[in-house]
């Protein structure tokens, strides 16, 4: 007994730690960005020390981001970071659903007789309409999960990670929630749908006919998903640049958009033809012959599936089967596709293959040419050439790393650092491009407008020269100001960057100008954060006024910061300016700083 015991103990605390594995494999799946992801899995497949404190280094990296928002890590419910592989994955399958609902729900409804939904008995229905049923069913389920999923997906902001919930639920809400609701909204009615498709009304339709028009026609709503489908595409396109190249990927995604936009141009100009009240739709051919459109002189050609196709759409009681909606989308498709440009062709199934050849090649070297001219028209717009300028960027970027075995989390900081500084740097238009473009005089003008203003905001001001404001020699401070303001350099930060050492030798001031920094000392040989710093906010202030030429503190960025800076000889210059030569103002700034200098000589 006693070993029998010892058995099934063996047994539960192998399940438990199988149970254990596997569910910390899966919060790192959603909660981990892709790189730290694959580090953890390195670090375990090559027992790497080194692999490992990378991994711990990102995990350090990702309690600051929780921290930075006031959210605990470690808590019971999951968060998915959006660079995980779990939102990759979702954002993949969310954008092929998209594309299945923009063919399905478009397809069905204009290519479904009105009359067909009068009165529909399960034996008409064949293997096909249940597939398509099944389709329609899949798509709605996964907008619905979409909708849970992206409570729990954090967001970017000023290059920092977002991962708390009460936020994330928040930034939802603001953001797509109501065109995602809309989108899902029509799994609500799929019930009704199914029990009538599928025969539960038996030879009467049981609910109202405009109840059930409601049901059938309500899937246009998933075409609202397509921004967000487009959005999220974005990403994963930029993905499978960095894989595969940006001309290949964008030649494919032009493709892709061409058969999309070709889809919905079959489906208007079918509604147009169907139900044209010039000719009665295709009744007027039917019954007298007349009342020519395209399709029908397709018939008359000798096509006897559309011929066909044509007949169960006009007569009643003749239910239209998914091959004679697959006939008429085909030909439709054939024509809108410009197929019969190159193509001369009668029967549907050469009309098939002749759509296969023109998507294929004629619209592939179409898209070429058409990426090649959006490339040229791309310095017309300021959202096209950041994207093309990193994409140039990039590429050649991407290649020197994969040619000198960069590991991926090395690869995804210097893409992170093209696109949050290098890229701002070449496209908008900033303080440094003021300084460098722009002629002296006017750039001075300028500079003390917008410099002037940070600095007056500036916690800098408040406690140097607020109560000054209303003193005679308050013309000094305005001064010191306009010429602070002409001769600041500005300096741009990644999140988890040093702007000063503790410890290191420096003599400059800086404000924040946009940003959050966490001040950090050494503690016992670690460093402790004591403080968080926003806009506003400066530091070196004593070692400008040389009261110290070492570092306090620690500031490292916890979002994408940008950050003026004064040099100490040139505030000396500028103090020389002044026309007292900066007495007075030297003489507030060092009384403020009293304290600090009595400390110092009792020190000495």
């Amino acid at each position: 007994k006693r070993a029998g015991g010892g058995e099934r103990r063996a047994g539960v605390a192998w399940v438990k730690g199988l149970w254990g594995v596997f569910s910390q494999r899966t919060r790192d799946f959603m909660e981990k960005p892709s790189t730290e992801y694959s580090s953890l899995v390195d670090a375990e497949t090559i027992e790497d020390p080194a692999a490992m404190r990378r991994l711990a280094g990102g995990g350090r990296r990702r309690r600051m981001e929780l921290e930075l928002l006031g959210h605990k890590s470690g808590g019971s419910f999951i968060t998915i970071h959006p660079q995980s592989l779990f939102k990759t994955y979702w954002d993949t399958v969310v954008v092929v659903v998209v594309v299945i609902a923009c063919f399905h729900s478009t397809i069905q409804a204009a290519f479904t007789p009105v009359s067909d939904l009068a009165i529909l008995r399960s034996q008409q229905l064949n293997n096909e309409d249940y597939v398509s049923l099944c389709v329609l069913l899949v798509c709605e389920v996964i907008f619905v999960m979409d909708i849970v999923v992206f409570f729990f997906v954090g967001f970017n902001r000023l290059g920092i990670t977002v991962l708390d919930r009460s936020l994330i639920r928040r930034n939802y809400f603001r953001t797509v929630f109501f065109w995602d609701f809309l989108a899902a909204l029509p799994i609500l009615f799929y019930p009704i749908t199914f029990y009538i498709w599928t025969g539960g009304c038996g030879d009467s339709l049981c609910v109202p006919e405009a109840v059930y028009l409601i049901c059938f026609y309500v899937p246009l709503l998933m075409l609202l998903k397509i921004p967000s489908g487009l959005a999220r595409s974005i990403h994963l396109r930029n993905r499978l640049s960095d894989a595969f190249g940006t001309t290949l990927c964008d030649m494919l995604m032009l493709i892709c958009l061409f058969i999309v936009l070709t889809n919905f141009f079959t489906c208007l100009w079918f509604i147009t033809m169907a139900y044209n009240p010039s000719t009665n739709g295709f009744k007027d051919w039917v019954v007298a012959g007349t009342g020519n459109n395209w399709l029908t002189t397709q018939a008359d050609a000798g096509d006897e599936l559309v011929r066909g196709a044509i007949d169960c759409w006009v007569l009643q009681g003749d239910f239209c089967t998914f091959t004679d909606r697959a006939v008429l989308y085909i030909n439709c498709f054939y024509w809108a596709s410009n197929a019969g440009d190159g193509f001369d062709t009668v029967q549907t199934l050469e009309k098939l293959n002749a759509i296969l050849v023109t998507i294929v090649f004629n619209n592939g070297f179409f898209a070429f040419i058409l990426a090649s001219v959006a490339f040229g028209l791309q310095e017309l717009n300021r959202g096209w050439k950041r994207r093309a300028e990193y994409r140039i960027k990039i590429d050649a970027v991407n290649e020197f790393m994969r040619e000198n075995s960069v590991s991926a989390a090395h690869q995804s900081e210097v893409r992170d650092y093209f696109n949050s500084v290098w890229l701002p740097k070449q496209v908008n238009f900033t303080e440094t491009n003021l300084m460098d473009e722009i002629p002296i005089g006017l750039r001075k003008r300028i500079m003390r407008g917008i410099v002037g203003r940070v600095i007056v905001a500036s916690k800098f001001y408040e406690k140097y020269f607020k109560e000054k404001e209303m003193e005679k020699e308050w013309s000094h401070i305005k001064l010191w100001i306009e010429k602070t303001a002409e001769n600041v350099m500005v300096r741009y930060f990644q999140p988890q960057q040093y702007i000063v050492k503790q410890g290191e030798t420096g003599t400059e001031l800086f404000i924040l100008k946009s940003g959050k920094v966490r001040v950090l000392i050494h503690v016992g040989g670690k460093e402790k954060e004591v403080a968080t710093l926003g806009p506003g906010a400066y530091f070196g202030d004593l070692s400008l006024l040389g009261l110290t030429d070492r570092r306090s503190a620690s500031i490292m960025t916890l979002s994408n910061a940008t950050v003026y800076l004064i040099t100490k000889e040139k505030f000396d210059e500028i103090l020389q300016m002044m026309p007292d030569d900066g007495r007075w103002i030297r003489e507030v700034m060092m009384g403020v700083c009293s304290d600090y200098v009595k400390h110092s000589m009792r020190g000495k």
